[in-house]
């Protein structure tokens, strides 16, 4: 059924349904990836911890201080790889298809003016709501793994920043005022 849509498709069309495929592979992937990754991460917060204790031997507050900016911003850079691509697929992957969609109704007005039948115009019309379709099938998954791999950031990054204070709490050197930043926004909370 598929086929017979393709079938009076052109260059344009073919480059963008496989541009939105590569996307949705790319993106299926990096999210993967990312969700992974994030799991190790957490995994690995222990190993992060012992260089933290080692703050309370810094001489100054602002070595501590820089200490703890060092491995924030360490995590965060961890956290944040891969999201971009995730970001950008489900960002424009709906344009994508719409172009295809527009793409294919240009050419089905074109046919009706040169006394084309139905069937062909038919064709040109579905052509168009596939690419639709498809543009909107790869963005709404991206869109979701993006916020399921932000959300995992901010529990690991709250998860580091409780073991943080909870060490802090047990050191009396430790400064335990310094402010960390959301790994999603790179705000302060």
């Amino acid at each position: 059924m598929i086929q017979e849509y393709f079938a009076a498709a052109d260059a344009v069309i073919y480059a963008l349904f496989a541009l939105l495929i590569v996307l949705s592979v790319m993106s299926w992937s990096a999210g993967v990836l990312r969700i992974l990754s994030t799991r190790r991460i957490s995994r690995e917060l222990s190993s992060l911890l012992p260089s933290v204790k080692s703050l309370s031997l810094c001489a100054g507050d602002w070595q501590r201080s820089a200490k703890l900016e060092e491995l924030q911003t360490q995590l965060q850079s961890k956290l944040g790889s891969g999201l971009g691509l995730i970001a950008v697929t489900a960002s424009t992957a709906p344009f994508i298809g719409l172009l295809g969609t527009v793409w294919s109704i240009v050419k089905a007005l074109g046919s009706v003016g040169g006394g084309a039948g139905l069937s062909a115009i038919s064709a040109q019309i579905g052509e168009a709501l596939i690419m639709t379709a498809l543009g909107l099938l790869v963005a709404i998954p991206a869109v979701m793994l993006y916020n399921a791999c932000v959300q995992i950031n901010r529990k690991v990054f709250a998860e580091f920043r409780a073991r943080l204070l909870a060490l802090a709490s047990q050191s009396p050197a430790f400064d335990s005022s310094a402010q960390a930043t959301d790994p999603a926004s790179g705000f302060a909370p």
